[in-house]
């Protein structure tokens, strides 16, 4: 996964993964962390873009989001689905 920040934030970003439907753990990278914080003190490229390369840990099948937190207290979420339909998730009834 390539998390990408816009040059116009200016301070920390913070990812948190969770699986949506259900309780197995997630990580980032190796060593496994269970957040991730995008510094902008990084170099960026050109354009202002900061890019940070990274993978997510999956332990099972199913629907995972990220909460994605800056400094100025925004926040949004998307899901990634994975593996075969969760009998736990309404949406795959």
């Amino acid at each position: 996964m390539l998390w990408a920040v816009d040059p116009t934030v200016s301070g920390s970003v913070l990812v948190r993964p969770r699986q949506l439907d259900g309780a197995h753990p997630v990580g980032f990278d190796d060593p496994v962390t269970d957040e991730l914080v995008l510094d902008p003190k990084d170099p960026s490229t050109p354009g202002g873009w900061r890019d940070y390369p990274g993978y997510t840990q999956l332990r099972a099948p199913g629907c995972y989001g990220y909460q994605v937190d800056t400094a100025a207290g925004q926040a949004s979420s998307s899901s990634v689905r994975w593996g075969r339909p969760s009998p736990n998730n309404p949406l795959d009834q």
